[in-house]
């Protein structure tokens, strides 16, 4: 099994999958764990503690192939090896066979790194894998599109895994559609990234400003889907708070256990 790799070499495989997908980033929104911390970024202000240790991207569900390749090819030119999940071999209804879904890595020795793609989900089969482009099929899970349709164009300094510094400019979910999706889909998860999960809305909404922004957001982000998703929301979030012996305080603290 591959050791978790440091959030300085997690940060260097996003800026080289960002520089490989450069054809691609008004396609692409990179979502997940690293949100909080690029939104750091942008303000130069303390490091948000990172709990992840891949990196996620969503795109739509029909991507058409442009610039110098699909995005299958690009990453694989940008060095990251190609693999399937086996997990996704398990039979469909009326037994068909579901077709593996994409995910790339870095490796270096012991470490490894995974990049990995999500799509939105449309009807009701949520084990369903959608294929975006030729040699890309990527798992299509519940209000992904939250983050899709909500995002925040930035502009930052990176540098990629060859050492090479340049400046990126691509898609984050705004705060707001980060939370909310975030709050709803926490209860879906299993336990560790139930966890995490819940770490990130804490680390966003503890910071004033961030607070401020994801308030102000959200109605237009609420206004956006389905008007039960909100019922949802609120309910997840109640059930994991309702009390201080509550689930949900118990699993941040396991994740930042000297926050305060």
């Amino acid at each position: 099994m591959a050791d978790k790799a440091p959030p300085q070499l997690v940060r260097a495989v996003l800026f080289t999958a960002l520089d490989a997908l450069s054809d691609y980033l008004d396609d692409v929104v990179i979502v997940g764990g690293w949100v909080p911390q690029i939104y750091g970024w942008i303000e130069e202000s303390p490091e948000v503690p990172v709990h992840s240790y891949d990196v996620d991207a969503a795109l739509d569900a029909a991507v058409p192939v442009r610039g110098r390749g699909s995005i299958a090819e690009r990453m694989k030119a940008a060095g990251f090896e190609a693999r399937t999940a086996d997990a996704n071999f398990a039979l469909a209804a009326f037994g068909k066979k579901k077709p593996p879904v994409t995910q790339f890595f870095y490796r270096k020795g012991k470490l490894e790194v995974a990049v990995e793609f999500i799509t939105p989900l449309a009807g009701r089969d949520e084990n369903t894998p959608r294929t975006v482009q030729a040699g890309l099929v990527i798992p299509a899970l519940r209000f992904t599109e939250i983050l899709l349709r909500h995002p925040r164009t930035v502009s930052l300094t990176g540098e990629t895994l060859d050492g090479t510094k340049k400046k990126f400019t691509f898609k984050i979910p705004s705060l707001s559609a980060f939370v909310y999706s975030k709050g709803l889909i926490f209860v879906r998860r299993e336990s560790d990234k139930m966890g995490k999960d819940l770490a990130y809305i804490y680390e966003t909404l503890k910071r004033p400003a961030w607070r401020e922004e994801v308030l102000k957001g959200l109605p237009d982000v609420v206004a956006a889907h389905p008007s039960g998703w909100y019922q949802t929301f609120k309910r997840n979030l109640q059930r994991a708070f309702e009390t201080e012996g509550a689930f949900g305080p118990a699993m941040i603290a396991r994740e930042a256990p000297s926050r305060p």
